[in-house]
Order: C-alpha cells, then structure tokens, then sequence
C-alpha cells in the first residue's frame, strides 16, 4: 500500500515551484446555505443521493427526511413508511428508494404514491448498507450479521447470499457497469463480488473497520473509508491502493465527484477534505460543522458540495476559484 504522504526527494527548485502553484492559484469553497436536518445527535446515520443529483434523503432511527440539493428546501417526499432508517439508497430511475433498517429488514417505497413496494426479510442483524444495481433490478444488503444478500428489488424476494464477512457488513456499492460489488466490513477487509465469476476476492490494507465505499464513475477507482482515520484509493484491477492520510477521526463517508477527478472525505473529526484523486494531493479541509460529519456527495455539476452531520445539520459547500470571489467583493465595494 503507497501512502502519499511519503514524497519523493525533489530538489528544492521542485519543490519551490509546486509550493508555489498551489498557494497562486487555490480552489475555495464556502459553506452557502445550512438546513436544519431536524434529526438529533443520535439520530443521524448517512444519507443517500437520487441518480438526479437533486434529492437528498437523510436516514436515523427517528425518521427519513429530504431535501432539495439546490435550495436546502424540503423536498416533501413521502417517505413516512420508510419508518427509522440506518441507510438508503435511490432507485436508477428516481421512483422508488430502499431504507435498511434497525429491525432487520428493508423497505421499498414508492416515491410517487409513498406506498410499500416490497418489504426484504431474512437478515437476522440491523441492515446497515443498501444498494441498488445500475440496472434497478436488484438491491444488495449489508448487515450487522456479517451477511450481504441479493434481492429482488420489485417485488422483495431474496435471490441469493453473496458473501459472508467476519463481522459487521457496513458498506456496499455497485460497481457503474453493475459486474461488481463492492463490501465493507467490521472485519477491516473490502470484498469485491465478481457477478461473472461468481466469486469474491479480498482486498486488505485497512486496519479497523471499513465503514464506507464508493465506485469512481469509470469504476477503475474504488474509494474506502475507516475507522483507522484513512481513506483508501484502491486500483480496482490490481487490488493496489494508496492512502489518504489527514483526518484525525473515523473517515465516515467518501464521495467521488461526477467528473472522477475530486474525492470528497467525511470525518467524525468534524472536516471535510477534497483531494485529488490523481495525484492524492489534498486540495483543501472544510471546517463548519460542529459534530461528525455522517455522510457527503456533490451535485450534478460537481461545483456544491453537500455534508450531513451528527450536529444535526445538512451544508452546502459551494466551490468558487479566488479569483471569482475577488471580482464578486470588488464589485460589493464599489456598489453604491
């Protein structure tokens, strides 16, 4: 495993000029907008993402609430029967979405009508991860009881157990072509399930608790976060991974930009840090929560970040380069 924070011996003229790059011409972002999430402390597990960019749906044992990604707004989704939640996920076609919850099943609501479309029963722990197939046709589950299940996501039957970890199952994504599947584990390993093959091979380089994952949009990338403080950049291919070393607590939730090239990291430390997936520099750390941070992804234009937090309050991160922000503060001076 390379870790970036071990850099090679530049000569000092290097060294000058990178330095001096990255303070010429830095990209900023400001927290625009905050909503009150109107979940407590212990309340707020994550949240998910419609395949629009447009909804953002936040999960707890007190409730599933949304909201509009552009304004911080209620989105008024009728989720009520989703019933307390520790995850979630949109179905391809934004018209129904999944909920895991504490007593051991999941739920399918029908986000047109708010009625069940499918209740998911056999786990025999809380069910902390959910997925949905790109093709919509199966939802994949991770739960407490070390288990990961393949489900019919139209009418709830279960089709098949995947894999079974040696601890809590905690993370769980689909790859964007749908032939992998990618699970996080209490266990401190990443599974990755190859549906051709019909076999899973094992990825090692966490040390605690995988607690997140996400698949970068050409899913050659996949990212993981861990209760070791680190997120992992892993080559899907070779199964080598690189390490992005800067938080100080527990990397909650990780977020690919549309674009692939920025990874966003959440973190119980209370931050967020953007880094470069490319090169793993690390572009900047957001700091305005007041708790930690549960859960993070970006908008369809990649230009907003947004983060959920145990504070029990959703931001908006908007990016703008200085250079923009200079022109808007020259042009508030001269206003009369």
């Amino acid at each position: 495993m390379k870790h970036w924070t071990q850099w090679p011996a530049w000569s000092a003229a290097l060294v000058g000029l990178w330095l001096a790059a990255v303070v010429a011409a830095p990209a900023k972002w400001t927290a625009s907008k905050q909503t009150d999430a109107e979940l407590s402390k212990e309340g707020l597990m994550g949240g998910a993402l419609s395949p629009d960019r447009k909804i953002i749906a936040v999960v707890g044992p007190e409730g599933v609430r949304s909201f509009l990604f552009s304004t911080g707004e209620d989105a008024s989704l009728p989720l009520g029967r989703a019933g307390g939640a520790s995850c979630a996920a949109f179905s391809p076609d934004g018209k129904s979405a999944a909920f895991g919850g504490f007593d051991r099943q999941a739920r399918v609501i029908n986000l047109e009508t708010g009625g069940l479309n499918a209740v998911l029963i056999g786990h025999t722990g809380n069910v902390r991860a959910i997925a949905y197939s790109p093709d919509g046709k199966t939802l994949a589950t991770g739960s407490m009881d070390g288990s990961v299940r393949l489900w019919d996501a139209k009418t709830g039957q279960h089709r098949q157990t995947v894999l079974k970890h040696q601890g809590f199952a905690l993370a769980a994504v689909y790859s964007p072509d749908g032939k992998t599947l990618a699970t996080g584990s209490w266990d401190i390993t990443v599974q990755l399930w190859d549906f051709a093959l019909e076999q899973n091979r094992i990825l090692e380089g966490h040390s605690k608790a995988v607690l997140t994952a996400d698949f970068s949009p050409d899913g050659k990338t996949l990212a993981t976060g861990s209760g070791d403080e680190t997120a992992l950049l892993w080559n899907v291919q070779t199964g080598e991974s690189v390490a992005l070393d800067a938080h100080e607590d527990r990397v909650e939730s990780v977020a690919f930009s549309p674009d692939g090239k920025t990874l966003a990291t959440a973190s119980s430390d209370k931050t967020l840090i953007l880094w470069n997936v490319q090169t793993g520099e690390q572009l900047e750390t957001l700091e305005g929560h007041e708790d930690w941070v549960k859960w993070t992804a970006f908008s369809a234009d990649g230009k907003t970040l947004a983060s959920a937090s145990a504070d029990g309050k959703l931001l908006f991160w908007t990016y703008q380069p200085e250079e923009e922000k200079a022109e808007e503060e020259t042009t508030k001076e001269e206003a009369p």
